[in-house]
């Protein structure tokens, strides 16, 4: 076989490097390979609209002329999205028949969309070799359909899947009975992924693992303004796919994918077994639900950086890893406020060495400040208010944590010189943003703090375990959005 002489160059290229890891904090560089399933389209419209992803690539798959086909409706997508310059490829089809869902997809609206503009897509293999080769801080692959189009480049260039840091993969293992379409609809090239060198996560869910895409969604999106909800409600609110939807259908398989791989903290995976594949062991499918909404909607964590954990392999979520007190609360609260405020918050009660609410109000202004400012970990410089004396100075740990600004970098300072206050200003660049807590929402958390001390007394255990429910409570209560206000003249 003659090989084509780009493909070749990007490969020697990329053979001399060695195998990228992922950079800490920034937008997750993706390149995303679908068959355009209904629940790629939701998967793909997340990663759009989510700042913390930056989407280089769109590659199809899929049997018969559905590569084609898809890759035209990704260009609508694109274009609906405002994202024209994303480059995109279509692959080399499966022979093999239509699935059952082919039908569903094609009844979306999709003549309501402006038509695919330019050229026809380029193919596969020439996109992800320009993107791979382009790429020097890792791609993270996920794979929403058959493995076609990788198992194509592990077959003809190996070298340039060096560009690639992990791969996600909508599908469970050969040679597991379950059936499962990705896998079996090109099961030659699952076998080449599983058996290759490179970092595989293992994702399939049965129906009670997964959230719905209901009408209450549907409703949701069709009062959004935003972008991606207009693109979904447009799609879905054709009458096939309502219908469907009232059915009951439509279930995040692929947008598990696509949501955990975004905010890792959401999963669990299971230990490599003597080769590179993990196998995912639970993800929190609720706070998956919020996060997609609140980035479809255009507003949320979503809008942050994604934090990568520096030794944990992931941020723990499940109930069962907490203690009694905290069971309850853990869904309710990752689901109200997100993974990148509970990932701070876990860090910081583990510092602070006790659950208190002001060591919480400060992971919850850092992360507001962060979303107003667009800043990733360890991207401000920050100057507390909260001064030296507890319980107030109990916010500069959560500060610290939530925002990356320490001590020990240098890029904190607490201002001991104008009184203490439940305040701070942040500084990203030339922008600058001061906060401060509600007066409304102090004389609260100190009323609740002053009568624990009239109950039980000072320093007492009765009183620790007070502030502890008390602390919970406001953890899950208050919501960063709300409980701060901007100081003007700032």
């Amino acid at each position: 076989m003659r090989r084509n002489p780009a493909i070749a160059a990007a490969a020697l290229l990329l053979s001399l490097l060695p195998r990228p890891v992922a950079a800490h904090g920034g937008p997750l560089p993706v390149i995303v390979d679908t068959d355009l399933a209904a629940d790629d389209v939701r998967a793909l419209a997340f990663l759009l609209a989510n700042p913390a992803v930056r989407v280089e690539a769109v590659v199809t798959s899929g049997e018969g002329g559905s590569p084609e086909i898809s890759a035209r409706r990704v260009l609508q997508i694109l274009g609906q999205m405002d994202k024209p310059g994303i480059p995109v490829g279509a692959g080399t089809p499966v022979d093999a028949p239509p699935p059952p869902w082919r039908a569903v997809v094609d009844s979306l609206a999709w003549s309501s969309l402006a038509p695919a503009r330019g050229a026809l897509p380029a193919r596969a293999a020439h996109v992800l070799a320009r993107s791979l080769s382009a790429s020097g801080h890792g791609v993270t692959y996920l794979c929403l359909g058959p493995a076609t189009n990788l198992a194509g480049l592990l077959r003809e260039e190996p070298s340039l899947t060096r560009g690639i840091r992990e791969v996600w993969f909508y599908g469970s293992a050969p040679g597991r009975d379950e059936a499962c379409w990705n896998r079996d609809a090109d099961v030659d090239s699952a076998r080449r992924l599983f058996a290759s060198d490179l970092p595989v996560l293992s994702v399939r869910l049965e129906d009670e693992e997964t959230f719905l895409f209901d009408e209450g969604i549907l409703l949701r999106l069709e009062r959004s303004p935003a972008p991606a909800a207009r693109l979904l409600a447009t799609l879905f609110g054709a009458p096939g796919a309502h219908q469907m939807i009232r059915k009951g259908h439509f279930r995040s398989w692929d947008e598990a994918v696509a949501l955990c791989a975004a905010s890792p903290d959401l999963a669990t995976f299971d230990p490599p077994q003597g080769s590179a594949v993990r196998t995912l062991d639970r993800w929190d499918h609720a706070s998956g639900r919020s996060l997609w909404l609140r980035v479809i909607e255009g507003g949320g964590s979503g809008g942050l950086p994604v934090t990568v954990p520096v030794g944990l392999s992931a941020f723990p979520t499940s109930p069962d890893q907490f203690r009694p007190d905290l069971q309850g609360p853990v869904r309710r609260i990752l689901a109200r406020h997100g993974g990148e405020e509970w990932r701070a918050a876990v860090l910081t009660n583990e510092l602070h060495g006790h659950l208190g609410t002001y060591s919480l109000v400060g992971v919850k202004m850092g992360i507001h400040a962060r979303e107003r400012l667009g800043a990733a970990l360890d991207d401000l410089e920050v100057l507390s208010f909260a001064g030296d004396a507890p319980p107030l100075s109990c916010m500069n740990d959560g500060l610290q944590v939530s925002t990356g600004a320490t001590v020990g970098r240098g890029t904190i300072q607490v201002d001991r010189k104008g009184g203490t206050r439940p305040e701070a200003e942040f500084v990203r660049g030339g922008d600058r943003l001061r906060l401060r807590l509600k007066d409304t929402v102090r004389r609260r958390i100190e009323s609740d703090i002053r009568q624990a001390l009239e109950r039980f007394g000072n320093q007492t255990p009765e009183y620790f375990r007070e502030i502890r429910r008390l602390s919970i409570l406001h953890w899950e209560e208050l919501d960063r959005d709300e409980i701060f206000e901007e100081v003007p003249g700032t």
